[in-house]
């Protein structure tokens, strides 16, 4: 299975792959979109270029576990991500914004949503 982790915001998504097995995931850019359909078409050509089979995108819940505005906007994206034909689930994105991580922040907390995902479905398996 090919992953793809998503870490959206309203101009930059980060993004992580993994390959499982082995199942380690590793950092691969930070998309800057303004529109819908131009993160819509960056998310396209990685799916297509690196095969994926599952897409799996950080939901950015409030630290009271509800959802918030930038939560809802994210939900809104799944249905379309859907339309390119792949697995998308959701994985709480809380705290996995690393502070000590400047040079690339959002690919970073893709990176660590992604590590929690395989991290679970190696649970699953075993």
């Amino acid at each position: 299975m090919r992953i793809l982790a998503l870490d959206i915001g309203t101009r930059r998504t980060g993004v992580a792959f993994a390959e499982c097995p082995p199942g380690i995931p590793f950092i691969l850019t930070t998309l800057r979109h303004e529109s819908v359909r131009g993160f819509l078409d960056q998310v396209a050509q990685l799916v297509d270029v690196r095969c994926i089979d599952h897409i799996v995108v950080g939901l950015p819940l409030l630290s009271s576990g509800k959802e918030g505005m930038q939560a809802q906007r994210v939900r809104s994206l799944l249905s379309l991500l859907a339309l390119l034909g792949v697995c998308v689930s959701t994985l709480d994105e809380r705290y996995s914004t690393s502070r000590n991580s400047s040079q690339n922040p959002d690919a970073v907390a893709a990176c660590m949503i992604l590590t929690v995902f395989i991290d679970r479905l190696d649970a699953k398996s075993s």
